[in-house]
């Protein structure tokens, strides 16, 4: 036989191997070979509920709490006065004022209006803007950067909750498939022979 009709012996050396056996060697876990590569015939996961859950939460409150969080990381504080308090119209539960503001910035003078109304005329308030955008500012307080946050998480959690402790949706101890038809299956637990 001619030596290059043989097949080598020898291993293929590691940095040469295709990328999905250098990431499935020794040292990775399974479960991370199976996320990145999933073949056809196994498109299915298995997750128990507190896991699945978990996954769930991230994925209906990272899509609201992502955008706000990077806005934060680059914005700018500075202080601000507060010109006046405003009075909105429209449809409203009960009286809707907020605070009218200016700052500066870039040796210009920019006005806004605060969500809060819990301050008086004159009032120095700590603010936070963008640098590109100015006029993009916030008052520098817990409701003033986080509230609309909130509520647009609100919904989704709430669902989240209900499907969570509901024994009758997802009992106790058992699994969430997600993959084949239905896409999603509560596998309940395996009962105990007493």
């Amino acid at each position: 036989m001619k030596n290059g009709n043989r097949k080598s012996s020898r291993k293929q050396p590691f940095k040469d191997r295709p990328l999905k056996d250098r990431l499935c060697s020794n040292t990775t876990s399974i479960a991370v070979c199976r996320l990145l590569y999933l073949s056809p015939s196994s498109t299915t996961m298995v997750f128990s509920k507190n896991a699945f859950f978990f996954l769930l939460f991230l994925l209906l409150t990272l899509p609201f709490l992502l955008p706000n969080l990077m806005w934060l990381m680059r914005s700018q504080k500075t202080t601000g006065k507060v010109e006046g308090i405003g009075t909105a119209g429209g449809i409203s539960l009960g009286r809707d004022t907020y605070a009218y503001i200016s700052f500066e910035a870039n040796r210009d003078t920019f006005y806004f209006q605060g969500m809060d109304d819990n301050f008086a005329p004159g009032d120095i308030v700590p603010l936070r803007y963008q640098k590109n955008n100015p006029e993009d500012a916030r008052v520098a307080t817990f409701y003033s950067l986080w509230g609309k946050t909130i509520a647009y998480c609100g919904a989704p959690l709430i669902f989240w909750i209900i499907c969570f402790f509901a024994p009758d949706i997802v009992p106790k101890r058992s699994k969430i498939r997600v993959g084949k038809k239905p896409f999603l299956k509560v596998i309940p637990p395996a009962k105990t022979r007493g």
